[in-house]
């Protein structure tokens, strides 16, 4: 029987990565114009990342759709092209107003001169029924922040000419992070001034606050939001920014986040300088030998391929005070502000995935599941199937949204060929895990004689029946 489980999140990642062919990027944001809710799309592809032809500079070829209820409410066709050949960054931003109603945004971007060198993202949207309850734009963080009274410039809203920053990344030679809101009706629900608290905290601990500011604000219709917090002394990390509307009474009328990475290396050379100092006061030293070990081997999901000789030796023949300090510089780095803090907050995922993955071969996070798990945090919809005659039990995860490599609807496929409760992760789209052709064949190793084809030696797929369901699932999930 197929169980659809929707699981807990307990954890967020956002890695910003480099990948070598096109890098890409589309973001969505929600905003309103006279009461009518419109969509941004906005589109960011690296030039250096896109070929150029003999004699013509680089150009890509986009196609989106906004789809509702499998029918076409807008969408486009055509070409983005660089102003010289030296490969310039390539941008454009499209609004569409919507009815309310839940529609999914599809992009194809392509470089028009490698035909193989396609991506494609996808994105859910919901638009609510008019309301005059008080209420937020999405947060849009900007690349550039200007005040502009040009109103056939498209990328100008409410006198701000809005420039997204593409990938939520904030290299080190950007001090300072704008964010671009709206706040709508709120003439109708107060009758006295409010405030806005800006929050930016470590997205593996967003309960510690890193910074915090406040503005007041009168009542009115709609309110634009323009913020620009200094990020200079921000380590690099992953982050969460919030923006909080609140009563003079502190109570809490609507909120929004959005979540950004930072590259800063001399607010980390800094960090690393005092790190005797810091490890003087360290949690790590209250810790005994098992806890030690403990937490070192709950780490191996989130330590980088450079560091893990480093801390594979240190779990089977390292010193305790060496492996208290690769933990403490662990948690330093990644939350300067409470390293403890953020310690506590991993360590409880932990706990809960060696319980909910835990077999006779090791903990929990050890496993192929648990190791997936906390590196991505929880799958958005789980399918479960423990009774096809042609197949041992399986498993996929389905991420919507998956930031960590800038793709949708990510999926990871684990089996049991052993028909025990060990998992092994056999197949996903994730381009950062294992990607296996021949991942049909080998689920249902028994069907090999049932290829679509007649031939299964070249990974081909098995046919689908009743007892067959593993591709209409990883497909339509």
């Amino acid at each position: 029987m197929m169980k659809r489980l929707l699981v807990l999140v307990f954890a967020i990642q956002i890695v910003f990565q480099t990948v070598q062919a096109m890098h890409a990027t589309v973001d969505v944001y929600q905003f309103q114009n006279d009461n009518k809710s419109y969509v941004e799309i906005f589109f960011y592809i690296l030039g250096s990342s896109v070929k150029s032809g003999e004699e013509l500079p680089p150009s890509v070829r986009i196609q989106y759709m906004i789809m509702k209820d499998s029918a076409v409410a807008a969408g486009d066709k055509y070409n983005l092209v660089t102003n010289t050949r030296d490969k310039g960054d390539f941008m454009d931003l499209r609004r569409h107003y919507l009815t309310p109603g839940n529609y999914t945004v599809v992009v194809e971007i392509k470089d028009n001169y490698n035909s193989e060198d396609i991506v494609r993202f996808s994105r859910d949207v919901t638009i609510g029924e008019e309301s005059a309850m008080a209420s937020l734009s999405d947060l849009q963080l900007l690349s550039i922040a200007s005040k502009s009274e040009d109103k056939n410039d498209k990328w100008t809203k409410n006198d701000v000419r809005c420039i997204p920053l593409p990938f939520g990344f904030c290299p080190d030679s950007q001090d300072q992070l704008n964010v671009y809101a709206e706040l709508y009706h709120t003439d109708q629900t107060l009758s006295a001034d409010f405030y806005i608290k800006y929050v930016i905290a470590a997205s593996s601990t967003p309960e510690v606050e890193l910074f915090t500011s406040h503005k007041r604000h009168a009542p009115g219709a709609v309110i634009p939001l323009l913020h620009a917090i200094d990020i200079s002394g921000l380590s690099t990390g992953h982050f969460v920014l919030k923006l909080g509307v609140y009563t003079q009474s502190h109570e809490l009328i609507c909120e929004k986040e959005v979540f950004f990475a930072r590259s800063n290396p001399e607010a980390d050379a800094e960090l690393l300088e005092n790190f005797d100092k810091y490890f003087a006061y360290s949690f790590t030293l209250k810790m005994d030998a098992d806890s030690v070990n403990y937490a070192l081997k709950a780490l191996v999901p989130k330590i980088s391929p450079t560091k893990m000789d480093a801390l594979n030796y240190l779990i089977k023949a390292g010193e305790l005070e060496e492996q208290r300090r690769f933990i403490h510089r662990f948690w330093l780095e990644s939350q300067p502000a409470d390293p403890e803090a953020a310690y506590i907050t991993y360590m409880h995922v932990a706990n809960v995935v060696d319980e909910m993955f835990k077999s006779g071969f090791g903990y929990g996070f050890e496993t192929d599941r648990g190791n997936i798990f906390m590196k991505y945090g929880a799958p958005n919809d789980v399918i479960s199937v423990e009774d096809e005659m042609s197949a041992p039990p399986y498993e996929i995860w389905v991420y919507y949204n998956f930031p960590v490599t800038s793709q949708f609807n990510v999926k990871f496929l684990f089996y049991a060929p052993e028909l025990a409760n060990s998992y092994e992760l056999l197949h996903s789209t994730c381009e950062n895990e294992i990607n296996n052709r021949a991942w049909e064949q080998i689920l249902y190793k028994s069907a090999l004689s049932e290829t679509s084809s007649g031939d299964f030696i070249d990974a081909r797929p098995v046919s689908d029946n009743f007892n067959r369901r593993a591709k209409e699932y990883f497909t339509d999930f």
